[in-house]
């Protein structure tokens, strides 16, 4: 059964079951955090709950670097795919928003990837 706190103006959910890791999320409305806490339960009833809390820390850089790591290595073009990979990093460190958003290309096999996940 999940429970809920009023805290600064906010609303926590928090949800503990037996055999699960806790589950923690704050909303802005009560009513968001009873529909969270609910499909959660649900997940966790049905017995297929997969924990969130990786994949919410997870940023999109950390993605890239793992799939150069992961995935990449195992391609025929992968010193060309390498190259593009780090023309995206060195896009990010573009001091204007239009510098970076015009040299940013997602490949389809990122984009798979990450999908994927």
């Amino acid at each position: 059964m999940a429970c809920f706190q009023k805290r600064s103006g906010s609303w926590r959910a928090i949800i503990k079951r037996k055999g699960y890791p806790t589950q923690t999320r704050t909303f802005d409305l009560k009513g968001q955090a009873e529909t969270w806490a609910k499909q959660i339960e649900n997940e966790m009833d049905r017995g297929v709950f997969v924990s969130r809390v990786e994949a919410e820390c997870t940023t999109l850089a950390e993605l890239l670097d793992r799939y150069e790591n992961e995935i990449t290595p195992q391609k025929r073009g992968a010193a060309m795919e390498r190259s593009h990979l780090k023309e995206e990093a060195l896009a990010k460190t573009t001091t204007t928003p239009q510098a970076r958003a015009s040299r940013y290309r997602p490949c389809d096999r990122v984009l798979a990837f990450l999908n994927a996940l």
